[in-house]
C-alpha cells in the first residue's frame, strides 16, 4: 500500500516514527497507571487486572476489540498486496496469476489464495 502514498520516501518514516512515538507513550501511560492501581502480587496472579480496576469495564472490552479487528483488517488487506507484489516482481516462481488485478484494481485471486491459507492454518491448530 505504500505504493499509493504521494510521496512514499518522506510519509512512510514520518508515519512510522509517529507510530512508534505514540504507542511509546501510550504503553508508559498504562504501566504507570497499572503500577498505582494494582499491588505487585495482583499484576502477577490476575490476568484480567486491567478490565477489573478500569473505571468503566465495557470500554476496556472495545478496545480490546477494536484492536483485534484493527488488526484482522491490516492484514486481510495488506497480505493479498503484498503477496501479489512478490508475484509480479517475480519471486514466486507459478506467481503470474497472482500478479493480475481484477477491473476495480483488487488483487482477488492473492486474497483467496492468502485466505485459504490462513483457513488451512486455523484447521491446523490444536
Amino acid at each position: 500500500m505504500s505504493g499509493e502514498l504521494k510521496n512514499s520516501r518522506k510519509n512512510i518514516p514520518i508515519g512510522t516514527l509517529s507510530a512508534i512515538g505514540l504507542s511509546t507513550i501510550v504503553y508508559i501511560i498504562l504501566c504507570w497507571w497499572v503500577a498505582r492501581a494494582a499491588s505487585p502480587q495482583e499484576l502477577i496472579n490476575n490476568y484480567t487486572i486491567l478490565i477489573e480496576k478500569s473505571r468503566w469495564q465495557p470500554l476496556v472490552l472495545m478496545g480490546l476489540l477494536a484492536a483485534t479487528f484493527s488488526a484482522s483488517l491490516s492484514s486481510l488487506v495488506s497480505a493479498p498486496r503484498i503477496l501479489m507484489a512478490l508475484a509480479k516482481d517475480g519471486v514466486i516462481p507459478w506467481g503470474n496469476s497472482l500478479a493480475k488485478l481484477s477491473k476495480n484494481g483488487e488483487p482477488r485471486r492473492a486474497l483467496l489464495v492468502s485466505a485459504t491459507l490462513v483457513l488451512l492454518a486455523l484447521l491446523l491448530r490444536d
